[in-house]
């Protein structure tokens, strides 16, 4: 049987790297500025920037709202990319009674604004920077950033989709769209045993890392969508409810246990195990809580 499309050829990886590089220039210089002078929203959130630290938490900045009390966490899991999941759940509160905001954790390099954005890189910051106006807000004053807290960027336009070459263009006005991010910084080249960290000070570390992100979050009043793993799919969305730490820890034992058992029937091998890798993850950070068990 012949072929039922015709055959593409791949460019080599350099050719493709320059290429996204040259697109990433002209987004930053071109598209965003033009952008942001007809989103007087998106000004505003690049205005309000700020770095927030542990002691953010404690003495709240006149941006920094205080924490409220709320409901208990709700998780779910998503083979799907950080903005897609983040724009469902904005559609979710548009169309019912429950108003919220949503908010994505971008997991940023440490060192420079956008990671390798302007060099052709394709992680998930870049990702981020390629489909909205948060690298303006990413001041050089921020850097180094904290090994333990975030850049918190409010009214971040998106105004391209999730597509790649023609299917990436830019939204109409109509459809563009606007999102809170955290700004997170990831490790550097850790040592790995495939997708695991070899030392457990790392894994101690991004566990913290997350708990931060996760209550600066709550202390805005947001859900948080969440990477599994830093890449452009396998986002877990969490929104960062509380009331009272042991019933938020018995919401998310019960819901971890549905969802072990609904993974068993998925019937991708590759889906299955990642989506077994993220519950464990999420299982280790609740026993480090030091609130209840989770039973395997």
């Amino acid at each position: 049987m012949g072929r039922t499309k015709p055959s593409t050829t791949l460019q080599p990886a350099a050719f493709r790297k320059d290429a996204r590089a040259k697109k990433a220039r002209a987004t930053l210089n071109k598209t965003i500025p033009s952008l942001l002078a007809a989103h007087p929203r998106a000004r505003s959130g690049i205005a309000a920037t700020e770095l927030l630290t542990p002691a953010s938490l404690s003495s709240p900045s006149s941006t920094t709202p205080p924490k409220t009390q709320l409901n208990p966490p709700r998780i779910s899991l998503r083979a799907t990319t950080t903005l897609s999941a983040a724009h469902s759940l904005l559609t979710q509160q548009t169309t019912s009674s429950k108003k919220g905001k949503t908010a994505v954790l971008n997991m940023a390099s440490p060192l420079s604004p956008g990671g390798g954005f302007l060099n052709g890189a394709t992680s998930q910051e870049e990702y981020l920077c390629m489909r909205t106006t948060l690298l303006p807000s990413l001041r050089d004053e921020f850097y180094r950033l904290p090994e333990v807290g975030c850049v918190y960027t409010p009214d971040v336009l998106v105004f391209r989709g999730d597509g790649d070459g023609d299917d990436d263009q830019i939204l109409p006005k109509s459809e563009r769209w606007f999102v809170d991010v955290l700004s997170a910084a990831m490790l550097r080249h850790p040592e790995v045993d495939g997708e695991r960290y070899v030392h457990d000070k790392d894994r101690e570390l991004v566990r913290e890392k997350m708990r931060m992100a996760g209550r600066f979050a709550e202390a805005f009043g947001e859900g948080l969508v969440v990477e599994e793993d830093g890449g452009d799919e396998g986002d877990v969305e969490e929104e960062e409810e509380e009331d009272g730490e042991g019933a938020a820890i018995k919401a998310l034992e019960d819901k971890l246990r549905e969802m072990e058992v609904a993974v068993e029937q998925a019937r991708s091998p590759q889906l299955r195990d990642g989506l077994s890798r993220a519950i464990k993850g999420l299982k280790d950070q609740l026993r480090n809580r030091g609130e209840g068990t989770v039973e395997g």
